[in-house]
């Protein structure tokens, strides 16, 4: 933890620079290589000691949306059943709380839910 005594002025340039020195410093690797910090936190593979992005669902939105379009919402669907049929779609870095999430943002539009006698909630298109 930093802190300064002063005005806030003087404060604020102290802080400023200390933010900038940090930015540019540079981190020993467990191999002794240097690796420059960028601002954005990543995974590393320990099996490898490579860096490597974070994964993120991406095409989930419009895999759904490709799915209503295709009359697939139809029936009642558990988030499971969309998720397993995205996943045979080829989503890549697909996630359950992604396509819930997903799902959701459909209940405004496209897509109505309601639960089943266990509880679980399933989406259909809407009844024009």
């Amino acid at each position: 933890m930093i802190t300064y005594e002063g005005t806030s002025k003087d404060a604020n340039a102290r802080y400023a620079e200390a933010f900038e020195w940090i930015k540019k410093a540079t981190v020993t690797g467990e191999n002794g290589g240097s690796k420059k910090r960028s601002g954005k936190r990543r995974k590393q593979d320990k099996a490898t000691d490579e860096i490597k992005p974070e994964k993120h669902a991406e095409g989930v939105t419009s895999g759904i949306d490709k799915l209503i379009a295709e009359g697939w919402f139809d029936t009642d669907r558990k988030n499971s059943d969309v998720f397993e049929e995205l996943k045979r779609g080829g989503a890549t870095g697909l996630y359950i709380e992604a396509v819930d999430a997903a799902l959701k943002r459909r209940l405004k539009t496209t897509l109505e839910r309601h639960q089943d006698e266990s509880g679980n909630w399933l989406y259909h298109k809407k009844k024009s």
